[in-house]
């Protein structure tokens, strides 16, 4: 295997990082603490970095375990997910970005009530884009669990929006 390269082969993966500690901690803070706790986890195994096959998947899984870590430290299990969504776009009136806003709330609210598991599943899946394989090798779980976690977790989140009314799926 060819020597990693810290700025070529590691830095890049930063904002695939925070956006899946993000995910997982709902706070920008803490997101941007794990980022750097990751970071200093590599850097102190950069001696073996040549030895793990997929490094992507590799700093996806401690940046999964430093946030339950931190989530068993805080003594929760998770708090709400910071809102992804830019409502800056001059073209969209006031009354459909307070519309967008809520509808946004009221999803994140519904991810929120997910178990752990899905949360992760679905973040690297429909947010990062993941193959099933790869998922399955940063949650170190089978595929027939990412399978089942991605359909359970989309199902609950479309019943929970079709219960609504005004958040109806059309």
């Amino acid at each position: 295997m060819m020597p990693i390269d810290f700025e070529k082969n590691i830095y890049p993966l930063k904002d695939k990082l925070y956006r899946f500690s993000l995910s997982i901690l709902g706070n920008i803070k803490d997101a941007e603490d794990i980022v750097q706790d990751t970071f200093i986890k590599i850097w102190n195994r950069r001696s073996q970095l040549d030895e793990i096959e997929n490094i992507e998947a590799w700093s996806m899984r401690a940046t999964r375990n430093l946030c339950l870590d931190k989530l068993k430290r805080k003594g929760r299990l998770y708090s709400e997910i910071e809102q992804h969504t830019n409502l800056t776009d001059p073209n969209i009136d006031i009354a459909k970005k307070l519309d967008l806003k809520d509808k946004m709330s009221h999803v994140q609210n519904i991810i929120a009530s997910l178990p752990e598991k899905q949360r992760a599943i679905l973040s690297l899946r429909d947010i990062e884009g993941f193959s099933y394989k790869e998922i399955s090798d940063v949650l170190n779980i089978s595929l027939n669990d990412v399978k089942s976690g991605i359909h359970r977790g989309r199902k609950k989140i479309q019943e929970e929006l079709i219960k609504n009314d005004d958040y109806g799926i059309k």
